[in-house]
């Protein structure tokens, strides 16, 4: 609706009688338009909230969306030139978190540019060929991240200097396993496999 439709509508709502000057220009209709500018400019921000009310859509509440789902967290934090539309794209899945399937790692992988895989281990049994890996019952618990990358340059290997507890090798992408680890399920174990 335009500022003239709003003015019609508070003109129409006037009670009868000499006592409203209707006429354009008068002081009365003077305070009737300066109303419906502002009537108008409250509807205008209602139409906007439903936008603002879906992530994907949003404009001036993104931040506030980003605060609620603690975007950037903690797995977040080191990541250096996030864009707002990774921040976006993060969030979308975090409010979704649609099954954690095979999907969503390979989503969450695809906005840092990384190739994720999901797979598992099937225990040994009697019927299994003899040349299978022995892997026990609870191995039929473990969720595998199969992360395909080539970030060689950031790469770092075990060296002599190294410490006990530390990695045979990092690839610089501990946020991915951050967040993997954040968002899979409760009774999983994961185990990353690292492939170039």
């Amino acid at each position: 609706m335009s500022d003239r439709d709003y003015d019609l509508a508070l003109t129409y709502l006037l009670p009868p009688g000499p006592a409203w000057n209707r006429a354009t220009g008068s002081p009365g209709s003077a305070v009737l338009t300066s109303g419906a500018s502002q009537l108008q400019r409250i509807d205008a921000l209602a139409m906007k909230l439903i936008e603002e009310a879906d992530p994907r859509t949003c404009a001036e509440t993104f931040e506030d969306w980003l605060r609620v789902y603690g975007i950037p967290d903690e797995c977040m934090i080191g990541i250096e030139g996030l864009t707002d539309e990774q921040k976006r794209q993060a969030l979308l899945l975090l409010v979704r978190r649609s099954g954690l399937t095979h999907d969503f790692y390979k989503q969450l992988g695809a906005i840092f540019d990384i190739d994720v895989d999901t797979g598992g281990y099937e225990p040994f049994r009697a019927d299994s060929r003899a040349d299978s890996p022995c892997w026990g019952p609870d191995w039929a618990h473990a969720y595998v991240i199969v992360v395909r990358t080539s970030l060689t340059s950031e790469k770092v290997y075990f060296r002599a200097t190294s410490r006990a507890n530390e990695r045979m090798a990092t690839w610089g992408i501990s946020f991915l396993e951050c967040l993997v680890r954040k968002n899979a399920p409760a009774h999983a174990e994961v185990i990353f496999e690292y492939e170039e």
